[in-house]
């Protein structure tokens, strides 16, 4: 009796375990973020020569959204994010300043001449709103 039991609480907490693996981490990739810009039908081009600045440690991804630009920040977690966006803020005024966006560890900075009316901001709150929980 008591060796059953041993070896039901023992599946038990096996089973929980690799249940608690299994489960979503929270952290948003690179890849899936550009695939939900895809899936609502706004295709990013990427930028091999764009420069933006470097925040807390990591480098941005570039991308041309029609005429605008993109910069995809993806950190290890959301506190590095917080970092990130705190560091922003220190660097101070841009000769354009983005319009910032965040979800769970990625920061994107968003560069649009058009007016918020006209830009993409809506539809980017929109695809980042679907993927944050």
């Amino acid at each position: 009796m008591k060796v059953k039991l041993l070896l039901f609480f023992s599946l038990l907490i096996f089973v929980i375990l690799l249940a608690g693996c299994n489960q979503d981490s929270g952290i948003l990739t690179l890849e899936e973020i550009t695939t939900s810009f895809s899936k609502a039908e706004l295709h990013l081009k990427p930028q091999a020569d764009a420069e933006y600045p470097e925040l807390n440690g990591v480098k941005p991804s570039a991308y041309e959204l029609l005429d605008d630009n993109l910069y995809i920040y993806v950190y290890n977690s959301e506190n590095d994010l917080i970092k990130g966006l705190e560091e922003l803020k220190q660097k101070g005024k841009f000769r354009l300043q983005p319009k910032t966006f965040k979800a769970k560890n990625v920061l994107i900075l968003y560069i649009s001449l058009l007016p918020p009316e006209q830009n993409f901001e809506s539809k980017i709150n929109e695809i980042l709103e679907s993927i944050k929980y």
